[in-house]
């Protein structure tokens, strides 16, 4: 007498045996067509049927190993890529261990923005709180002036 465990997996073995034989017929059905060297036949409708057979009918020259071109010279060796890779490699350690010694900068509203500005303010001392004039702007309105002279009058 059967057990319920042993009946189980010979329904289980018996299913999979169906699929399994299922799949491999439907496989061989189109085998056939996926295995044949012969191409579609072609469409005589197509846009493109008259350049197909045109193409199809000229006789093309087969290339040879004479055609193949020369190795390239210019190529850098080995050692030159593992050196590029070494120096990236370290650029890159360089970049993490500089951020993690300045960390990015913490964005501020608008009202702690005026409050640290008040507070650098503070510590200048009254005589030194003067507002310079930008470097070099007599010479700009010098050159301002030079440059909006109107052309002479012509003759």
């Amino acid at each position: 007498m059967l057990t319920r465990r042993s009946r189980f997996g010979f329904r289980i073995g018996l299913a999979a045996a169906a699929a399994v034989a299922g799949l491999s017929v439907a496989g061989c059905a189109d085998i056939a067509r996926v295995t044949s060297i012969t191409p579609e036949p072609l469409a005589a409708n197509s846009a493109v049927a008259a350049q197909v057979k045109t193409a199809t009918r000229t006789n093309y020259s087969m290339p040879s190993f004479r055609n193949v071109p020369p190795k390239p010279t210019d190529v850098p060796a080995p050692a030159t890529y593992r050196a590029a890779v070494a120096e990236s490699k370290q650029a890159r350690a360089q970049v993490e261990t500089w951020i993690a010694a300045n960390p990015p900068m913490v964005v501020l509203g608008e009202n702690e923005t005026e409050a640290f500005a008040a507070g650098q303010r503070a510590r200048i001392p009254a005589g030194e709180m003067t507002t310079p004039a930008p470097a070099g702007s007599e010479e700009y309105a010098a050159r301002l002036r030079a440059l909006a002279t109107p052309p002479p009058p012509p003759k």
